[in-house]
């Protein structure tokens, strides 16, 4: 319905795709080290218009990541970690 708020055409094809999907879109890095242009991503742009950004997805994915006891990467743009000597 959203995708047919901003273009209505017969026979349109969507695809679905789940919160994993759109967060390894933008937090991956190319061969080169680049990562993703995209910002992040918005849910029903004509409707509610929820802004998700880079950011949030990332701490999505830490949030996540601890809760089943699993390591957390750094934020992206994070400095590291200082080591222990």
């Amino acid at each position: 319905m959203e995708l047919k708020k901003w273009k209505d055409e017969e026979n349109q094809q969507t695809f679905a795709m789940n919160f994993d999907d759109y967060a390894g879109m933008l937090l991956r890095k190319d061969a080169q080290g680049n990562s993703s242009p995209a910002l992040g991503f918005v849910i029903n742009p004509f409707g509610g218009n929820i802004v998700v950004t880079r950011e949030m997805v990332a701490g999505m994915i830490a949030a996540k990541l601890k809760a089943a006891g699993k390591p957390v990467p750094p934020a992206p743009g994070a400095p590291a970690a200082p080591t222990q000597q």
